[in-house]
């Protein structure tokens, strides 16, 4: 957002008007709270209603009346989603990207709180559960491949069914065992060199057997 003095509306966001057709199937809105990231994300769900995310909420530490921008950026957000997100996403721990965050943590609340007016209250995601012979992986590291690339074009012989998240190789530590899990326990690291288009995320679960990590 811009600082005019000349014009008070310039100085802070504007909540958008209510909708009075059909959500698009995808909207996303860039904050302009100085030198930081603030997305927010709404996808129509089958039903027609808002399914929004959150991604970063943050300004350049050194930023000018930080606080202020801030809660007017969070002001705007409640007004637009009725204090209501599904998903909040931190890209990396980044003071323009989590500054809100730290500077006005009070603005924001858990799922199982009760929200004041001013709150804007955060959903959350499920966490995965490993089933029979399935392990719970925390992703270290995966790799950028060609055939990722050409998969996301819809180019590679392989085709996914949409929605789905590429990453064909990828490293991480184990966290939980499923039943009938013999070779592998919670604290191990592992390499899987073929993951079904998965692993550019958090947690990722997949089925024995995995390569243990060298080391």
């Amino acid at each position: 957002m811009e600082r005019n003095p000349d014009s008070a509306s310039a100085s802070r966001p504007q909540a958008a008007p209510a909708a009075t057709a059909a959500l698009p199937r995808v909207a996303v809105r860039m904050y302009r709270q100085g030198l930081g990231d603030c997305f927010l994300v709404t996808l129509r769900r089958e039903d027609g209603t808002p399914w929004r995310m959150l991604i970063d909420c943050g300004v350049i530490l050194g930023t000018p009346d930080t606080t202020e921008r801030l809660k007017e950026v969070i002001a705007n957000l409640v007004a637009d989603t009725g204090g209501r997100l599904d998903v909040l996403v931190i890209t990396h721990e980044h003071y323009d990207h989590v500054a809100a965050f730290a500077a006005v943590p009070n603005l924001f609340c858990a799922d199982d709180t009760q929200r004041k007016p001013e709150q804007l209250q955060i959903g959350e995601a499920p966490m995965p559960r490993p089933g029979r012979g399935e392990v719970l992986i925390r992703v270290k590291a995966t790799a950028v491949n060609y055939a990722d690339a050409i998969m996301v074009a819809g180019r590679y012989q392989t085709k996914p069914e949409l929605p789905f998240s590429p990453g064909l190789e990828t490293a991480g530590v184990i966290e939980a065992c499923g039943p009938d899990v013999q070779g592998l326990r919670p604290g191990d690291r592992v390499t899987i060199e073929y993951s079904p288009h998965l692993s550019y995320v958090y947690r990722i679960v997949l089925p024995e057997p995995l390569k243990k990590a060298a080391g």
